[in-house]
C-alpha cells in the first residue's frame, strides 16, 4: 500500500506515486510524492530515524568540552599561584 499523505488540493489523505524521503533547508526530513488522484506535489515532515544516535553524539561532545573547561581551569589557577 502506498504512503498516505494529506493533499491540500483533494483535501483528504491520498495514496502518493513515488514517494521518496529528502530533507528541507532548515534540515527537516520529509516524504515527498505525488497524489494519486490529482497529481499534485505533496509532503509531510517525518521524525529523524537516527534521533538517539545524535542526542549520544551530543552527550559525548558536552563531556569533551567540560574537561577542556577544567583543564584550562587548572591552568589558569596553578598560574596564579605561582606568582
Amino acid at each position: 500500500m502506498a504512503e498516505q499523505i494529506y493533499c491540500i488540493k483533494c483535501k483528504t489523505k491520498t495514496d502518493t506515486e513515488n514517494p521518496k524521503k529528502v530533507t528541507s533547508a532548515k534540515g527537516a526530513n520529509m516524504l515527498q510524492g505525488q497524489c494519486k488522484v490529482c497529481n499534485c506535489k505533496k509532503s509531510k515532515l517525518i521524525k529523524r530515524e537516527e534521533k538517539e544516535e545524535v542526542k549520544e553524539e551530543a552527550k559525548e561532545e558536552v563531556k569533551k568540552e567540560k574537561k577542556k573547561g577544567r583543564k584550562k581551569e587548572k591552568i589558569i589557577s596553578s598560574s596564579d599561584n605561582n606568582e
